[in-house]
Formats: C-alpha cells, sequence, structure tokens
C-alpha cells in the first residue's frame, strides 16, 4: 500500500474513532456498523441516505508534503448535515500531532466548504475541506 492510500485509510479511522459513535470508517469488504454514518471513498454510494465520502490529494510533494482532505456530506437534513460538519470540524482544525498511516500529521486547518445542493432523492450534500501537513515516509528518511 502507497503512503497516500496509508494517509487516507488513516485519517478515516481517526475521524471515526474521534466522532463519539456517529461515523464509522466502511473499510473495504467490511460489514458496517449499524447505527453509525460510514465513511466511503471516493464515490458516494446510493445508499444509505446519510453518508461521507472521503478523498486525499497531494497539493505540494516533499518531505513536509501538503494534501487536501476533503471530505463529501450527505443527509436529509441541515441539522444532521451540520452534526456531521461540526463532528468533522472538531477533529481535524488546527490538529497538530499524531500519526495517519504511516506519515506523522505536523497540522491540519480548515481549507473550504460549500453546500452542494440536493441529488435525485432530495438528499442535501456539503463539502468540506483541510489542508494536512505532513512528513511522509521517504527512502532517505533517518
Amino acid at each position: 500500500m502507497n503512503w497516500l492510500t496509508e494517509l487516507r485509510y488513516g485519517c478515516a479511522a481517526v475521524s471515526a474513532d474521534e466522532s463519539d459513535g456517529l461515523l464509522a470508517f466502511a473499510e473495504p469488504d467490511k460489514v458496517a456498523i449499524v447505527g453509525t454514518i460510514p465513511i466511503v471513498g471516493l464515490v458516494m454510494p446510493e445508499q444509505p441516505d446519510e453518508c461521507v465520502a472521503m478523498n486525499m490529494g497531494v497539493l505540494d510533494e516533499s518531505a513536509e508534503t501538503t494534501t487536501r482532505l476533503t471530505f463529501r456530506m450527505r443527509a436529509h437534513s441541515e441539522a444532521r448535515l451540520d452534526l456531521i460538519g461540526d463532528t468533522l470540524d472538531n477533529i481535524w482544525t488546527k490538529r497538530d500531532a499524531g500519526m495517519l498511516g504511516n506519515a506523522r500529521l505536523i497540522m491540519s486547518q480548515w481549507s473550504s466548504g460549500a453546500t452542494l445542493g440536493q441529488d435525485g432523492s432530495k438528499r442535501i450534500e456539503r463539502s468540506a475541506n483541510y489542508y494536512l501537513t505532513v512528513a511522509r515516509p521517504l527512502v532517505n528518511r533517518y
């Protein structure tokens, strides 16, 4: 598994672990935890109604790499989106320590967010983006 995949899995696991039972990392080929909102990979599935899709991309690649962590949230009400968004914001805004997969987090900060409208099933979608600066594993790092 490459470092970016490990970082993505680490971010999903931290989001689930620190959400007080609201979110669960829906690992590939694993059974979802009933009563939680799954954090899935790049593609938002048709079901369940409440879901969080997560993606990452590299913005600046070096020993201290800057990445963008993007959450796309979906629910039937603004109140539920607020709950999900506030939970993720409490986890990721101004975080400055810890291991995320095989990368060490240096700091994270809010970047941007937007309400994305409704899908065909009248579920509201919103995005939240964070910048993460990480010290990624390199072959020549001691």
